[in-house]
């Protein structure tokens, strides 16, 4: 078997299984890729470079010729290009989004600095509540230790 085929055994003969894309008695005939009709609308299959390419009836297009065309206009056709660009051109800029988009961004930083503000408040305030502890301690000892140098005074004064 050929191109990767499984050969079974058999009575007086052999039987090949095979893989995908090839056929026949030893695998050895690759599968038309035209075989199962991929063209629609009475277009002609062609088999090119290992692929199909499908030749359109008139008014069909695409891949496999399913679109139907428009009906192309009959006499002259004139189209002014410029009007046409300068006029798609301005419709079809998405004034909205762009806008949109910025003032997203901008929020967006707001919303940020507003936390880091927030964040560095309360980090300001965890600072100064233990220093505010500690002065009141400082002064209380301070209190005592004057109210400890007033006694030790008196009494040597006393004595």
């Amino acid at each position: 078997c050929f191109n990767g085929g499984t050969c079974q055994d058999g009575v007086n003969d052999y039987s090949c299984t095979c893989p995908p894309g090839y056929s026949g008695k030893n695998c050895s005939t690759p599968v038309s890729k035209c075989e199962h009709g991929p063209c629609h609308n009475g277009a002609t299959c062609h088999e090119r470079n290992n692929r199909y390419v499908c030749e359109c009836a008139r008014g069909y297009g695409g891949l496999n010729c399913q679109f139907l065309l428009p009906e192309p206009p009959q006499g002259a056709v004139v189209v002014d290009i410029t009007e046409k660009y300068t006029e798609g051109q301005s419709s079809q800029f998405p004034w909205i989004a762009v806008c949109a988009g910025i003032i997203l961004v901008l929020m967006l930083l707001l919303g940020c600095a507003a936390i880091v503000v927030c964040f560095r408040l309360k980090m300001q305030k965890r600072q100064h509540q233990p220093d505010a502890c500690r002065s009141e301690t400082e002064t209380m000892n301070n209190l005592a230790n004057c109210q400890r140098e007033k006694d030790i005074s008196i009494s040597v004064i006393g004595a």
